[in-house]
């Protein structure tokens, strides 16, 4: 990221700009998960939920568990 020394604010974009990139993503995939529920098209709003609530769980394991662990070793 030598390119942010270039500009005024470079020290706060090199701090800041990864993590917001990384919640960025995060928040893609939580809308993603939502419109795939949605596309399945469930009989009941309770099986929707069911839905989005069991797809959350998996990505919240992904990205709280196995994604932090492979990037350790």
């Amino acid at each position: 990221m030598d390119w942010t020394d270039k500009i005024p604010a470079g020290s706060f974009v090199r701090q800041n700009l990864p993590p917001l990139i990384i919640i960025t993503i995060n928040q893609i995939l939580l809308q993603l998960i939502d419109i795939a529920s949605l596309i399945e098209s469930y009989e009941t709003h309770s099986l929707y939920q069911k839905a989005v609530y069991m797809k959350s769980v998996i990505y919240l394991n992904l990205n709280m568990l196995i994604i932090p662990a492979l990037t350790l070793t």
